[in-house]
Parts: C-alpha cells; structure tokens; sequence
C-alpha cells in the first residue's frame, strides 16, 4: 500500500477506526462517492462511512437550533437575488457609485461575489473603512451594501453559512470521525465552523502529487498524444479509439478542457452512434422541447412579439397553440392561418384576430382557427402587464406557464426544464419583490434560464461513458481516461483581479481576502492533484487548428510536461512534441479504420491519405442512381439531343394527357401553358396540388411596402379613383374632369387600409409637406398625392379618350400607356378599354 497516495491514505484511517461513524468532507458528494469506490476497488470494503459537503454537514449539525431560533438558511441563488434587489434600491440615490449606470447581470454578479467573499472572511460592514479602498465613493457603497445585506438577514431571520457560527459556537464537539479534503474548504469562514463543530480535531487527507510533477504516479511513460483539427474531430477520434481497443464504455472518462464545447460535441457524435454517455456538468436546455419553448417565449418578447417566433416553433414541433376548449385542429391550419394574417411584429397587431372571423369569404373551418388564435393570444397577453415586464419573478412565472401549456413535452428532459425554472422562481420569490426596466428584466430572465442545465449526473454510471470538466475530472478512477482540449487558453488559470476587490484593497481589508496570484495558485495546484489521480492509460490532444475562428492553437504546457516524461527528454520542445504526434487527425481520418457515419464512410474512399480527391465518379454513380441519371439529361443537352429529360413523353409507352384534359370543360390559359413549359415542377405545385406561395409578413426596417403591395397599393388607389370618375359622368350630375380632394380622400382611406392589414416599423411621425396627411416617416415608399397627381394629364387624356370614342375605363390586365416619364409611375396600375355595350 502506498500511503503517501490521497486514496491510500483514505483507506488508512478508515481501518483506524472500523467501528466509529466517519464523516468525509469533500468538495461535492459526488467527488467523495468517488473516492470511497476507488477505495473499495483497491483495497476491500469500505464500512461505516459517510459523504458530505462541508456546508450540508454543518447544517445536519445545525438544523435544530435553527428550527428552535426560526431561523431559515439562505443558499447561494437565493443570496444573489437579495444583493440584486438592495443594488437596485441603492442606485435610486442621486450620490450613488453606481448612479448612471445600467445594472447589467455582470455587474450584478460581481458585487454579489464581493458581498459573499465579504461574508466568507468574516468581515462586517463596520470593520469597513473607506479608505481601504482606492476609490472612497466604492468604498462607502461596497460598506453600505454589506451593512444592508447583513440587516436583510436579521430583520427576516435568514443566515447565509457565515452567519452560522454563533450558533455552532452553543454545540458541543462532534463525537465523529470528521476526515476532510483541504481543497473543500473554501473561506475563512468554513474553516472556522468546522474548528467550532470539531474542536480542531478534524483529519486532513493527504494532498496527491501534481501529475506533472516527477514522483507522480500518473501514466505519463504510457500516455497517448495526438492533436486535431477541431473539437468534433478531436471527439470522433476519441470514439474511434475507444472502439478499435474494444474499451467498454462504463471504463472510460472524458475530461473535457472546454466543457460547454467539448460535452456538446460528445452529445452529438454520441447521439448519432447510439452511445450512452453520462455529463457531470449537464447539458443546456436547448437540447428539450421545454427548453426550446422557453427560449422561443423570451425571444418572443425579446423582438417585441414577432409572430415568425411563433411560428418557427409550430413548424418545428417545439409548440402546438391550442385553448381551454381543446379544440382538435391541425397545426397546419393553425401555421396557415397565421401566415395569412398579416400580423407580423407589435402586440398591437394581435387586434386583427378580433375581425377576421367575421369576413364574408372565411370559411368556417378558418374562421374556427382564427377564433382559437385569438383566444390563444388573449390569454399570452393577459398576464403580460407593464408590472409583470418588469418584475424578474413574474416574468420567469410566465415562462413555465407558457412550456406548461403550449410546450410539447417529450421525455425526462422536459420534466427537468420545468423543475429547473420553477426553482428559478422559488428562488426569486424568495428574494423578495424585484422591479426593474422592462428589458434588463428580460435580461436577467435570459440569463438566468440560459445557465440552467438537464440531465447533469454527477457520478458515473454502468454502461455509460462520463464526460466531466476540468473542474471535476479525474475522481472516477476508472482505468482509461482522455483528456480532450488540452489548449492554451483553457489551461491557463486566470490572473485577473476582481472587479470590485482589488488586490491591494484585499491587503488592507483581512488577511483571510485571498489575492489574485494566491487563488491561481490554490486552483492550479488543486486541479494538477485531482489529475493526478489517474491511473491505467490516458489519452491527451488538443485542437492544433480552429477552422472556425481560422487560426492555429498551442498547446497547453502541462501536456509539453507529459511529453518530457514520456520521452525522457527534458528539453524536448513544441515543435518536437507536434513532429512525434505526426500529422493532425481530420474530421473523417484517424487512427482506426472505423466510420461514423454514412458520410465518413464516402470521403473515406473518395479522399486519399495524402487528402487528394480521388476519381469516384464511378462509385457514387453505382450507388446513386438519381445522379446518374443527371449525368445522362447532361450529356443528352450537351449533345443537342431531345430526350425525357428534356420533357418528352412517349405517349406510346405512358399515356399521359396534356393539362387541362382531364376536365375538357375547363379552360387553360397561355400564361398557364408557358408556365408548364417553363417549369413543370411549378404547374405542378401550383395547379394541380394548388401550393402557393407563402402570405407571411416579413420584417425589413428600411421600408413599410414591398414592392408587390407599394404596386396594389398604387392600383387600388388608381381604380377607385378613376371608377368614382366614371360612375358620376354616367349619372350626369357632374361632368368629367380632375378632383384632387376626391383624389386625396381615397388616397388617405387607402393608406389607412394598408397600415390596418400590413405591419409597420415603429419610427416617429412626420408631417407630410404636399398635402394635410401626417403619417409616420418610415412610409417613405408610400406614393405622394403631388407624385400621383403628375399622370393627371395622362388620366385627362385618357377620360377624354374613353368620353371621345365612347370608351369606359376598368381594371385588367397590364397595358403600357403614355410617356417615359409615366410608365414608371403606372408599372402596377392595370387598365383595360372595353367597348360600351
């Protein structure tokens, strides 16, 4: 037995004292577990011993004397909401620190981690003095923040783990054995509960050498290096690996350098292979219907109620907008209907749902639809109050009731979204009332349910694959293990100082602050002896190459050290490391002869060794036959050959009749032949299976009408204009000539008409120079009565026509008229001369 070993040393005292209940104290519970399996693997049964966290212990210790006192432990979430709700109080005084600035979640973080690290070195607002900051206004804010979080606790009989100690201080010693890894004992103020509960008598474990360092007992002889050129085929690699060893999955830990990047390609590769794999850091909610949903609803409010968010999420299957009365109907009707609506962006718009039912050619299977929208989005927008847009708590409130009701809900992953947001809530109804500025609410909702995380299983679990961070691998003690990401950046610990303690304010406040360069060391250290843990083989690489930011990457130090000891060569530099792992592993090559996927398995044989495109033509002709037969029409065009693939038909062989025969009585126009001539595929969507193109409304800042409307807009106004004209000189009240205030009321009715039925941009309003109408500025593409009124000689010599030869004027099809200077203004307007019957 070695004893000089962290788990060696464990399983001493555990033998010391087989019969007394011990208590391990480690960081996490899952980190402990751990331990004691690696104990039970190496050494025998492990009896009569617990896991614990240092602050879950001393609250079993303490949880009656709180209940005697009343009192209620505050966790960490809940403290972030009370600095959050006495920093939004301080900053209405006109003298503030903070006065003028917006209180972002950053800034709103730092200064909570400057109250709780206040807090863990025991320092009261009164031992606070201004001058022991650089800045006397920070210094008297940070003073009275801390003076008002320490009132908030009294008044309401909250105690956060500092403000456990006098009452630790009334128990007697614990009668147990405590054993304690030093790396769990975070502050000042741990340390002291745990003198106070323990009388000193706690054991200490034995600290496990770096593994960079020479005596380490870390595989770095038989360690494997390797780099590639991304994060997916750096995993894809690892798999590759694993698979060619026939490793058993449950034997295998991925220590990711970059969690977030590294466990989300893990997730995908593992997803399409059909591995199981547990993350100890969890995975984002975007992976879950609910968590779409609820990204989908804060996007919805974010971009001021467009409705294109709600319809992404009907087309994707995220969401389905169904009422109390459960009506059973489609959510192809409901996307339709939508579409067509013309709703676009703004609550106000919302309004046209009212109306819509009641039109006279709605049938009643759409008028059905539109009744359910509207009593879909009244209830949305009922609890959306100006009060509730600014309260995170109400706001967060109506994120779970819109994934309780419209999400559709899958599996687990759902149910664990839905748990983690109405924590979320608990929490901050916990923390008291809240008001801010409606979109730095949203702000904080955002990113608040962005930091939420499913499916996180701490310990490892059989048959499973655990992929953990840098933060916490190496406990598993499983006998293969890759470290995946060893860049650089990732390894490097940050010798930042914090924003709100400086250093130099730290010296002079307590010893017990920790300055910058100390808590590097203490992460560095803690971290290269966790890693030093492993045993059996181990794997590192790193990305070489990041195709997406287009630059190279170094490799970390730590995985330099590894090389010198692996080859013995204590001066071996980079250059030498990169020349003995050889060349960087591609998305598709590796190691393995092993393909992922279809896709690998193609560029497998169509790509050399030497990344050479080979001549393949052959082989995916064989397999595809679709392409083959592109390849065919190709060469039968290139030829000057008429072929089937240029629309000919053996009739002979398939009988097939022309369009229109199969109803004889029908008509079918030349526009209809050419667009069968022009496209097949086309006449086929739009005549036979009657597909037209979407009437969805599409945001554009720059402009109101697009072109199509800005030309209706111009024919509606032209059409009324000229059918008022007419049907008074048929009624002989008034003889034919120019009104320009009938002109300009249609003109204005027209308009109003098109800002009722299509979306606006918000802009502010100006007033129009040509005439009396004022509407707003982003109109700009609107036509002007001035610009209308140019084609009056035009329209006069067309009404003197029309009277002349006995002519009327009526809408049809396109006729070019006039000069050069009015065809531009009459693109849209569509004009035809019949005879008077």
């Amino acid at each position: 037995m070695n004893s000089l070993t962290r788990i060696g040393h464990l399983y001493e005292v555990i033998q010391s004292s087989p019969m007394q209940r011990k208590i391990l104290l480690t960081a996490s519970n899952a980190q402990g577990h751990q331990w004691l399996e690696q104990v039970a693997r190496q050494y025998g049964p492990v009896l009569n011993t617990e896991v614990m966290t240092p602050e879950s212990w001393v609250l079993e210790r303490l949880k009656l004397i709180l209940a005697r006192n009343k009192v209620r432990y505050v966790s960490g979430l809940e403290s972030k909401w009370i600095v959050c709700k006495l920093i939004q109080g301080m900053t209405g005084a006109a003298a503030s620190y903070l006065t003028g600035m917006t209180l972002t979640p950053g800034l709103l973080k730092a200064f909570h981690h400057a109250v709780m690290e206040l807090r863990g070195a025991r320092v009261r607002a009164d031992q606070l003095m201004p001058e022991h900051f650089e800045n006397e206004q920070k210094g008297l804010f940070v003073k009275a923040l801390l003076g008002q979080y320490e009132r908030e606790l009294m008044v309401n009989k909250l105690a956060d783990l500092a403000a456990l100690l006098p009452y630790a201080e009334q128990l007697r010693r614990a009668e147990d054995c405590i054993v304690v890894d030093e790396g769990a004992v975070r502050d000042h103020a741990v340390r002291s509960l745990l003198e106070a509960l323990t009388a000193g008598g706690c054991i200490p474990l034995f600290a496990e050498q770096g593994f960079t360092s020479p005596n380490s007992a870390f595989p770095a002889e038989t360690a494997e290096l390797f780099h590639a050129l991304g994060p997916m085929a750096e995993v894809r690699e690892v798999i590759r690996r694993i698979t060619e060893k026939d490793i058993p999955w449950d034997q295998v830990e991925i220590i990711a350098s970059d969690y977030d990047k590294s466990a989300a390609a893990v997730y995908t590769i593992a997803s399409m292979a059909q591995i199981r794999c547990t993350f100890s850091g969890g995975l984002p909610i975007g992976i879950t219907n609910a968590g779409k949903a609820a990204k989908l609803y804060l996007e919805w409010l974010k971009t001021g109620y467009r409705v294109d968010c709600l319809l992404s999420g009907l087309k994707q299957g995220i969401i389905r907008l169904r009422d109390q009365e459960r009506e059973d109907i489609p959510t192809a009707n409901v996307i339709r209907e939508l579409e067509r609506s013309g709703i676009g962006w703004g609550r106000e718009r919302y309004k046209l749902l009212e109306s819509m039912p009641d039109a006279k050619n709605m049938t009643e299977d759409q008028a059905r639809v539109l009744r359910m929208l509207r009593r879909v989005f009244e209830r949305l927008f009922h609890p959306l109050t100006d009060t509730a847009l600014a309260s995170p708590e109400k706001l967060i409130n109506t994120v779970i009731d819109f994934v309780e009701t419209y999400a559709v809900v899958k599996n687990e992953g759902d149910v664990q979204v839905l748990n983690g947001l109405k924590n979320l809530a608990q929490s901050l109804n916990r923390a008291g009332e809240l008001t801010m500025d409606c979109t730095l609410a949203l702000r904080h909702v955002r990113e608040a349910v962005e930091e939420l995380r499913i499916h996180t299983a701490s310990k490892p679990s059989p048959g499973r694959i655990h992929v953990t961070s840098l933060a916490s691998g190496g406990n598993t003690g499983r006998p293969c293990t890759f470290i995946v990401g060893m860049t650089e950046t990732n390894w490097s610990v940050s010798t930042r100082q914090d924003p709100v303690l400086l250093d130099e304010e730290r010296s002079r406040i307590s010893p017990y602050l920790l300055q910058s360069r100390e808590l590097m060391k203490l992460q560095k250290e803690e971290r290269d002896s966790r890693i030093g843990l492993i045993r059996g083989s181990c794997t590192l690489s790193y990305c070489s190459y990041d195709i997406a930011e287009n630059q190279e990457k170094l490799p970390a130090y730590e995985m330099l050290q590894v090389f010198r000891r692996k080859k013995k060569q204590e001066e071996a530099d980079y250059e030498t490391m990169k020349y003995e792992m050889g060349e960087a592993v591609r998305f598709y090559g590796g190691t393995a002869d092993l393909s992922m996927n279809a896709a690998e398995a193609w560029m497998r044989s169509l790509v050399t060794d030497g990344s050479r495109i080979k001549a393949g033509q052959a082989g995916v002709y064989s397999y595809y036959s679709s392409l083959m037969d592109g390849k065919k029409a190709e060469q039968s065009r290139l030829a000057l050959e008429c072929s089937a693939y240029d629309g000919i038909v053996d009739t002979d062989t398939y009988p097939m009749p022309l369009p229109g025969d199969t109803h004889p009585a029908s008509a079918f126009s030349a526009g209809k032949l050419e667009l069968y001539g022009r496209c097949p595929l086309q006449f086929f969507y739009q005549e036979i299976l009657g597909v037209r193109v979407q009437e969805a409304a599409v945001y554009d800042r720059t402009k109101w009408l697009d072109a199509m409307q800005r030309g209706s807009l111009l024919h509606e106004i032209f059409n009324r204009y000229l059918m008022s004209l007419k049907e008074a000189c048929l009624d002989g009240s008034e003889s034919l000539h120019h009104d320009q205030f009938l002109l300009n009321d249609i003109m204005e009715r027209e308009i109003g008409r098109f800002a009722e039925e299509v979306p606006a941009t918000r802009a502010a309003s100006s007033s129009c120079n040509t005439c009396s109408l004022s509407k707003p500025a982003h109109l700009h593409n609107v036509p002007e009565p001035l610009t209308i009124l140019r084609s009056v000689p035009l329209l006069r010599k067309l009404l003197g026509m029309g009277t002349a030869n006995g002519l009327i004027i009526t809408p049809c099809a396109a006729l070019r008229i006039g000069g050069r200077r009015e065809q531009p203004l009459l693109h849209r307007v569509h004009l035809r001369l019949k005879q008077q019957h």
